[in-house]
């Protein structure tokens, strides 16, 4: 399932190599109707999807992931209770590598940490 139109973001700041995103959730995509249909939450996976995407859009290239050292969900996202995240990361280039530190807040709460390195296709 295309996970286009799950997330639209805007970058709000960029002050060295840290970053940070302003995030609007999809109310009704069809990642739901499994995840959950009576109580949508957007699952882990498509939340470093936006991630991989976004650094796609920083680098101008394709880049994916090669590593996760930590992904700690500490919270849920929902279109409802969360509609308007931010994710606030710090990324090291090293060579075509990108070591990334992420996460996803709301009002000041962290939903979700990554720690991960992606690659840049050359």
């Amino acid at each position: 399932m295309p996970l286009d139109n799950l997330f639209t973001y805007n970058q709000l700041e960029k002050v060295e190599d840290n970053y940070i995103f302003q995030l609007e959730i999809s109310q009704n995509h069809n990642v739901y109707k499994g995840h959950f249909p009576e109580y949508p939450v957007v699952p882990g996976v498509c939340q470093v999807e936006v991630l991989r995407k976004i650094l796609s859009s920083i680098f101008e290239k394709e880049v994916r992931l090669i590593s996760a050292k930590d992904i700690r969900f500490l919270g849920m996202m929902t279109p409802k209770d969360t509609p308007k995240p931010t994710l606030n990361f710090s990324l090291k280039q090293q060579d075509e590598n990108l070591i990334v530190k992420a996460s996803f807040i709301d009002n000041e709460k962290v939903i979700t940490k990554i720690r991960a390195t992606f690659k840049i296709e050359l």
